[in-house]
């Protein structure tokens, strides 16, 4: 084998470590987590989440306490007891509803 030819399996081998292949499937994994965010709306405004996101976790990422909040997806009422297992969809339509005290 000539000594170019060495230097080009040489590179193969390189290219083909478990440490390259692993960072090669997270760049992969990263770049597909950015192509498949869902886009859904959420009071009327559009939005995008990572998929698998739950109404539980919406509610978070808002700030929002679950308790003094009423959640309708795609006209919906999504139970109070359901927001963990609840997961959003792709242009799902949500609108939460704040209660307010007073008199």
């Amino acid at each position: 084998m000539g000594e170019s030819a060495s230097i080009v399996e040489s590179s193969r081998q390189i290219f083909k470590s478990p440490l390259r292949e692993a960072g090669a499937r997270l760049i992969m994994r990263n770049m597909n987590n950015t192509v498949n965010m869902l886009a859904l709306t959420v009071n009327g405004e559009a939005m995008e989440l990572p998929p698998g996101t739950s109404v539980a976790e919406l509610l978070a990422r808002m700030e929002l306490d679950r308790r003094k909040v009423a959640v309708e997806r795609n006209l919906e009422i999504v139970p109070r007891s359901l927001y963990e297992t609840t997961l959003l969809d792709a242009r799902d339509a949500i609108e939460i509803v704040h209660f307010v005290g007073g008199g």
